[in-house]
């Protein structure tokens, strides 16, 4: 390993850079103390929805890569507020389907905008070519992190 290239603290100092820009970038727009990872998560089931497709917890856990227990709380927090309701599915009783409420889509559209914005300013300079190498590596990063046992075992 080249000393000068340690990639993780890297990686950790753009991710607190992305989280400062995007309090600055939020602070814009009332999001109703709702948390980056609240968000998220309206925003994924936002565009599954628009997919066409179901979103389950599951889905939320593994898009996200949380916990179950953590899933859990973040979804309790967005349905008493809310912004989701649970529907059970006929086929399976144990299934709980995740609904955005017209409260969501409003806030949704918010997020998407901070998102554009963030990541307008991210990317800003940055040839196409060298974001797909950036991602391509990214994915590798992923990969190598989520086929350590340590890592299944002790968070999951």
């Amino acid at each position: 390993m080249n000393e000068d290239k340690v990639v993780a603290p890297e990686i950790k100092c753009v991710s607190n850079l992305i989280k400062r820009f995007v309090n600055i970038v939020s602070s814009e727009y009332d999001l109703h103390g709702l948390t980056g990872q609240h968000m998220r998560i309206l925003g994924y089931i936002a565009f599954q929805h628009n997919n066409g497709s179901d979103v389950f917890q599951k889905d939320i856990e593994n898009q996200l890569n949380i916990r179950p227990s953590t899933a859990t709380v973040m979804l309790k927090v967005l349905e008493k507020n809310g912004y989701i309701i649970k529907e059970t599915v006929k086929s399976d009783a144990r299934l709980k389907r995740l609904i955005l409420t017209e409260k969501a889509d409003e806030i949704t559209s918010k997020g998407i905008e901070i998102m554009k914005e963030v990541n307008n300013r991210v990317t800003k300079g940055i040839p196409e070519e060298n974001l797909d190498i950036f991602f391509s590596v990214l994915e590798q990063i992923k990969s190598n992190l989520l086929t350590t046992n340590d890592i299944k075992s002790k968070h999951h």
